[in-house]
C-alpha cells in the first residue's frame, strides 16, 4: 500500500535510511497516482471503443486490429508500471532499515518480484539485471503459469 501520510520533519526522519525510504515511497506513490488516473480514463475509452465497434456493421478489419493491438499495449504498460510500483515499495521497506541489508533479504525481494511479474519478458529482464544475492544457497524456482491463464505478449 502506498504511504499517504506526510513524513515527520524531525532530525530522525531526515537520516539517510529514512530519506531513502521517503524517496522510494514518493516514486511508488507517483506511479500509483498515474495508474489510478489512467484506469478511469482507460475504462471510459474501452467502453466507448467497444460500443463503437459493436455499432459498426462492417466486418472486422485493420482498424479493429489496430484498436485491439493498442489496447493490449496499454494493458501491458499498466501491468509493468504496477510491477515497478511493487518493486519500489519492497525496496522502500528494505531501504528503511538502519542496518546493512542481508543477502537473504535481497534474494527474497527478487523472488517476490519474479512472482509478481506475469510476462516472460519482465521476468527475463529482472533475471538479467538483478542477480540473486543467494544464488549459491537457494535454487531459483521456475515460474509456472496457472492452468487457464494466458500470456498474451510474447
Amino acid at each position: 500500500m502506498t504511504r499517504t501520510t506526510r513524513p515527520p520533519a524531525d532530525a530522525e526522519a531526515c537520516e539517510e535510511p529514512q530519506m531513502r525510504r521517503h524517496w522510494l515511497d514518493w516514486a511508488a506513490a507517483q506511479i500509483d497516482a498515474s495508474l489510478a488516473l489512467d484506469r478511469d480514463a482507460a475504462e471510459s475509452l474501452m467502453a466507448a471503443v467497444a460500443e463503437l465497434l459493436e455499432s459498426l456493421a462492417a466486418p472486422r478489419g485493420q482498424a479493429h486490429e489496430r484498436v485491439v493491438a493498442a489496447v493490449q499495449v496499454h494493458d501491458r504498460l499498466m501491468q509493468q508500471l504496477t510491477h515497478v510500483g511493487a518493486a519500489l515499495r519492497g525496496l522502500a521497506e528494505l531501504a528503511a532499515a538502519a542496518r546493512p541489508i542481508a543477502r537473504e533479504e535481497w534474494s527474497a525481494l527478487r523472488r517476490q518480484q519474479l512472482d509478481i511479474c506475469t510476462m516472460h519478458e519482465e521476468r527475463a529482464l529482472l533475471r538479467r539485471m538483478v542477480p540473486d544475492a543467494c544464488a549459491d544457497a537457494v535454487p531459483e524456482p521456475a515460474h509456472r503459469i496457472d492452468a487457464g491463464s494466458i500470456e498474451l505478449f510474447q
